[in-house]
């Protein structure tokens, strides 16, 4: 079960467009968000355009209410015949904007966070130009994820990040390392779980330490 609360929910109903205005808190995460999705409610459904902001974007707690549905909608389908998959192939996301205050990753904690995100109808995701602040420094890349071979490929660059402060926050290495960070990493993995991530994890990267 999502901890949701919708404080304000605002439909326009329109001849070829639903105009949605929402409020609320989900997952401890405030969010606001304006949507146009296309008048036309049989699959696949498309959503024109998203703008959603958040001033806090827990990733942990999304993380793991994901894991906590998979293993409910597993649950389901082990004790009923009738259960139906979630169909990612019925949605379609032309263009979402994704802004947030602060955002925090495992231990890892950053501000000013943008992004856009789209979900085609071969069900490849794309979040295309994520940036945001880390470390004094500046993260910027993509992630594309294809729901059908569930293979991740994700790019990252940083720039002048605190290379004591990354040091300490990722590997608890404290006082050794000083200086900026610069460097480029891309990753590719089979994303189904965390555990076939790592067991098929390959890539390459680079960083310099000045």
């Amino acid at each position: 079960v999502v901890n949701a609360t919708i404080n304000a929910v605002n439909l326009n109903f329109k001849p070829d467009n639903i105009f949605v205005e929402s409020k609320g808190v989900v997952l401890s995460n405030n969010i606001k968000l304006n949507a146009i999705i296309k008048n036309n409610l049989v699959p696949p459904y498309v959503i024109e355009d998203i703008d959603l902001k958040l001033k806090d974007l827990n990733i942990n707690k999304f993380t793991e209410a994901i894991k906590e549905f998979e293993s409910d909608l597993y649950r389901s389908k082990e004790n009923s015949t009738t259960a139906e998959n979630i169909d990612v192939s019925q949605l379609i996301i032309n263009n979402a904007k994704i802004n947030a205050d602060t955002i925090q990753v495992k231990n890892i904690n950053a501000e000013d966070f943008s992004s856009t995100l789209s979900l085609n109808k071969e069900m490849n995701l794309d979040i295309n130009d994520f940036k945001f602040k880390l470390a004094e420094g500046i993260v910027n890349g993509s992630i594309k994820y294809n729901f059908p071979t569930q293979n991740a490929n994700i790019l990252v660059h940083m720039k002048n990040s605190n290379a004591q402060i990354m040091a300490d926050t990722l590997f608890n290495i404290q006082n050794q390392i000083y200086g900026s960070v610069t460097g480029d990493v891309e990753l590719n993995c089979n994303a189904k779980t965390q555990e076939s991530c790592t067991k098929t994890l390959t890539g390459n990267g680079y960083f310099i330490v000045e």
